[in-house]
């Protein structure tokens, strides 16, 4: 039953890249995953976000309070005005409800004031960039599965921790990559760790030769790749092809997807970074990954475990609030801890930040690997307290008093 509910979810395609159910006769409540579907980052969001979603209405039942469950999803293409566009659309004319993953930091902040002045929801899994609970907080819009603070915060005391006390960065020339370098110029510095350089590159970069070779003549002990989507894997084979690590200078990413991280093969061993989650981390992860796996061929990735855990949240909250009223709804998301798959002891902040556990973990060389897609070792969990902004240090102007 599932699995011909899954089917008829996916089903068709429509302009803008979009699939989606034909129109119902009843009311339902309308999710849509608005990512990357064939660029850069789709094997890290993408179809997979899809399934995700689809698996979490699975697990509602195809229903709630007696309103089918409708999925659609578009691809933005990772054009910024196409993802507004399609929110547009998708607010005056598909009714979508809420919107989930929303790959790409840009993207994320062109939706936000649009979704915002609809009324409608917005639970982020693909931007990371935490001007969406800082400046851009909205009331109805959460953030679902990391930010920048959380992620750089991470990688910056576990490497510094670790020994490397002078940097090299390189960061994408988008809104996430901004927000990275920035923190890494103002944290480095106080954790008693240089900066000893960085270079911006176009989104997409294929050739980091003059990069890696303007980052071989600093001696940095570390080099980072600041960026996460299939170009990571190409940082790191060609840092090895220059001989980075084997002059001693390591390469880390400051933000790894599993995917990424299978693409490396043995030039990732060792490398320490951030991570929310890890689909062989426990059973619940494991049975979850077995799932998603049938459907995908591969295990989920943090992301995508993320989109499953925002629309599974929802739609929860939609029936303990008794309809999908947005303030309601989140309020329903605001009491208590949350846990699932994805979500351990999380905790939804005012500014719309939801902070639970993440863990330092470290790349395993082929040799200690028990399966195809075995590539942690999950060293310390961090919970979210720590690795999160604390909400007395938040600027979202929703927090401000009379």
């Amino acid at each position: 039953m599932a699995r011909k509910l899954a089917r008829s979810i996916l089903g068709g395609l429509a302009a803008l890249g979009m699939g989606a159910l034909p129109a119902l006769a009843q009311q339902t409540v309308k999710l849509g995953v608005l990512t990357d579907m064939a660029g850069p980052a789709s094997s890290l969001y993408g179809p997979g976000s899809v399934t995700a979603a689809k698996l979490a209405i699975e697990d509602m039942g195809g229903s709630v309070n007696g309103q089918k469950i409708e999925l659609i999803f578009a691809d933005h293409q990772n054009k910024t005005d196409l993802g507004a566009g399609i929110a547009r659309q998708w607010i005056a004319e598909q009714n979508v409800d809420v919107f989930l993953d929303v790959t790409g930091s840009a993207i994320g902040l062109a939706v936000q004031p649009l979704v915002a002045a609809a009324g409608k929801m917005a639970l982020y899994s693909g931007v990371s960039t935490d001007v969406i609970t800082e400046a851009q907080c909205a009331a109805n819009t959460v953030q679902w599965s990391w930010n920048t603070y959380a992620l750089i915060n991470m990688h910056m005391r576990a490497l510094v921790g670790q020994g490397f006390d002078s940097w090299y960065v390189l960061w994408p020339d988008y809104a996430y990559g901004q927000q990275v370098i920035q923190m890494y110029r103002e944290g480095l510095p106080k954790l008693g760790a240089k900066l000893l350089g960085d270079r911006v590159f176009p989104v997409g970069t294929q050739d980091f030769a003059s990069y890696l070779l303007a980052a071989q003549q600093t001696k940095a002990k570390l080099v980072v790749d600041a960026q996460n989507d299939n170009t990571l894997p190409i940082f790191v084979r060609q840092g090895a092809e220059f001989g980075l690590p084997a002059s001693g200078q390591a390469l880390s990413g400051s933000w790894v997807l599993l995917n990424n991280v299978h693409s490396m093969g043995d030039q990732g061993k060792g490398m320490l970074t951030g991570e929310s989650w890890y689909w062989d981390m426990d059973d619940q992860n494991r049975s979850f990954a077995s799932r998603f796996r049938a459907e995908r061929g591969v295990p989920p990735n943090s992301a995508q475990a993320s989109v499953y855990s925002s629309a599974l949240q929802y739609l929860r909250a939609v029936k303990a609030a008794g309809n999908k009223e947005p303030a309601k709804v989140r309020a329903e998301m605001a009491k208590g801890t949350l846990n699932d798959v994805f979500l351990r002891n999380g905790k939804l902040l005012d500014n719309g930040l939801m902070i639970h556990d993440m863990y330092l973990v470290k790349v395993r060389g082929k040799a200690d690997m028990k399966g195809d897609w075995d590539h942690y070792d999950v060293v310390a969990t961090v919970p979210g307290a720590q690795a999160f902004r604390p909400i007395s240090e938040s600027a979202c102007p929703m927090l401000k008093k009379g």
